[in-house]
Parts: structure tokens; sequence; C-alpha cells
């Protein structure tokens, strides 16, 4: 196993640890909000929006890190392919 596949196994299973997962999603968001358009596709539209107005380009990343089965790939392929849809249908 290379640096690479060990540092992702670290980074999931930590990511799985309930505590850890409760520190993030308790105290980490609002250090990361700043960088986070949205919880929702709606959000992250709106805020792509703002930051158009305002002449600033925006970036979006879909996460999928936690992708674990093909079950969960195909729903992130979807969730992927409606963000790019909804992306093409702003003006």
């Amino acid at each position: 196993m290379n640096f690479n596949q060990s540092y992702r196994s670290f980074v999931l299973g930590m990511a799985q640890n309930p505590r850890i997962k409760n520190l993030i999603l308790t105290r980490g968001r609002n250090f990361a909000r700043r960088f986070i358009a949205g919880d929702t596709l709606e959000e992250a539209l709106q805020a792509v929006e703002a930051l158009e107005h305002e002449r600033i380009h925006a970036i979006l990343d879909l996460l999928g890190e936690m992708v674990t089965s093909e079950v969960e790939a195909r729903r992130f392929q979807n969730q992927l392919l409606q963000l790019v849809r909804a992306l093409g249908a702003l003006p």
C-alpha cells in the first residue's frame, strides 16, 4: 500500500469515528462555513449567483470522499450531473 492509499484509509477511518464525526459536524462547520457554498444544490447556486453578481467567479466541488459502494457512486454521479445541468442553466 502506497502513501496515498494509506493516507486515504486513515482519513476515511477517522471520518467514520462517531466522536470525530460529531466534533467536525458541531465545531468544524463554523470554521469552514466561509468555504462552503451550501448544503443543498439550491443554496450553492444562490451563492454562485451572488458571487457572480460581484464579478467573482466561483468553483463548486461536490465532495465524494466517503463513497464506498457502487450504489453510493451512482448517487454521487447523479448529484454531479444535477450540478452540471444546474450550472449550465444559469444565465
